[in-house]
């Protein structure tokens, strides 16, 4: 019964399965030994890679959209930078123009 649960198409049953399994090796000396005799550990170590790859194609996917998003975030703060040292400039440009105008009225 158990290596049909461990193989079964739904991802669901063969983890519900698995669980199982792990409760029964959680006991005593003589469950354990049945599971090992019943060759159920090669299956739920099948079960186990087979959830390790799909966390590995989640988390690989998670980076890379972790890294577009931190990439658009330092150009749109780099673009608001920019933006706001432009004004500055402008204000310096100004204020320069300014003293150098009042400068040309000041005696000397």
């Amino acid at each position: 019964m158990f290596p049909a649960l461990l193989t079964h198409q739904k991802n669901s049953i063969q983890k519900e399965a698995a669980w199982m399994i792990s409760n029964v090796t959680a006991g005593n000396v003589s469950q354990i030994q049945a599971v090992i005799d019943n060759g159920l550990i090669p299956l739920v170590v099948d079960i186990i890679t087979k959830v390790m790859a799909r966390w590995t194609q989640s988390a690989s996917f998670l980076v890379a959209v972790l890294s577009e998003l931190t990439y658009i975030l330092i150009l749109h703060v780099i673009q608001k930078m920019h933006s706001v040292i432009d004004v500055l400039l402008e204000v310096i440009l100004i204020f320069r123009n300014e003293t150098l105008q009042l400068w040309k009225f000041l005696p000397l």
